[in-house]
């Protein structure tokens, strides 16, 4: 990637891209908890073209390359690695269509009864997140009709997600949220989700998943957890040993750091069909050359990700009569 390449990026796609959702957006400016630390009031916002930014906790901004420089702690060459690991060599978008994208209207946020905090401060998503804000808090088995109808939309089987996945329940601002809630491995931690929102409770971190406990033969690696249980619902017997999901690419040094850990003597990599996921293949390649490492994204060839497989799988079964594990 060249540096006038980056600098046509809007900064909002990097940071989506690393976790961190706006909180409101004032006269086109959108504003965020900063990336840089932990915070209860915006204080980093982007400029109108979102090219720009300014942290004034920290009294500095910049374009692309500048936060980058910064958030990653590394010169240029290292930052433009970083934007196109993450965001790829060329916007897809102009800055004023990412905007929209990122900050969608309540009425968008509620449809179907099921609320959720994108345009509340509980939209804090940042990797040091304590989640401070949150009260009455209620990790519970996922039971509630709603959060089952979404997974089952999703082409996952309830009685499968309920082996992996419980819900949260919570209040901010004196409202209530609720979204499925999937543990990550840096303690009382969770990965939340529902079709109008993506965030954390606690802490960013990949999620790690013994599924046997027999030696370890393989590790199998997935972005999100809907990608896993979609490999679940296509061919359990092929995930035979430990699994770790990424819960973003951004998580790349925590998987590596897994990895190693675990010592497996094969890596099964179900990435998605983009740059950043190929990226992500040679990298791990690279990192562990003395192991296989195989990518599996064949087996989803012609779709994003293994969950679009599944359920574009499932349709064409319900078309035909058919059926497949569900």
């Amino acid at each position: 990637m060249k540096t006038q390449d980056a600098k046509l990026i809007p900064i909002s796609e990097l940071l989506a891209a690393l976790g961190h959702m706006p909180v409101k957006n004032v006269r086109g400016e959108l504003w965020y908890l900063s990336p840089f630390r932990q915070e209860q009031t915006e204080s980093f916002k982007l400029s109108a073209d979102g090219k720009a930014f300014y942290d004034h906790g920290m009294g500095r901004g910049g374009n692309i390359l500048e936060f980058a420089m910064m958030f990653f702690d590394t010169d240029v060459s290292g930052a433009l690695r970083e934007i196109e690991r993450l965001v790829g060599s060329k916007s897809q978008r102009s800055a004023a269509a990412g905007q929209t994208a990122l900050f969608p209207s309540m009425a968008s946020d509620t449809q179907a009864g099921l609320p959720s905090p994108v345009a509340a401060a509980a939209r804090r998503s940042t990797p040091e997140n304590r989640a401070s804000g949150f009260v009455d808090v209620r990790i519970v088995p996922l039971v509630d009709t709603r959060l089952l109808r979404y997974v089952q939309e999703r082409g996952i089987p309830a009685s499968l997600a309920q082996q992996f996945v419980q819900e949260i329940h919570y209040t901010y601002n004196n409202n209530h949220y609720f979204a499925l809630a999937f543990p990550n491995d840096s303690g009382s931690s969770y990965e939340l989700r529902n079709p109008y929102y993506q965030g954390v409770f606690g802490r960013k971190a990949i999620s790690t998943v013994q599924l046997t406990d027999a030696p370890l033969a393989s590790v199998a690696v997935f972005e999100g957890v809907f990608d896993f249980l979609a490999a679940m619902v296509w061919d359990r017997k092929a995930l035979d040993g430990a699994v770790i999901v990424m819960n973003s690419v951004a998580m790349k040094p925590q998987t590596i750091e897994a990895i190693r850990a675990l010592k497996p003597s094969r890596v099964d990599l179900y990435l998605d069909n983009d740059r950043a996921g190929q990226t992500l293949v040679e990298d791990l390649r690279a990192e562990f050359s003395g192991i296989d490492v195989m990518d599996r994204s064949s087996i989803y060839q012609g779709y994003k990700d293994f969950n679009d497989f599944v359920q574009a799988m499932q349709r064409q079964a319900g078309k035909n009569k058919g059926g497949m594990l569900v």
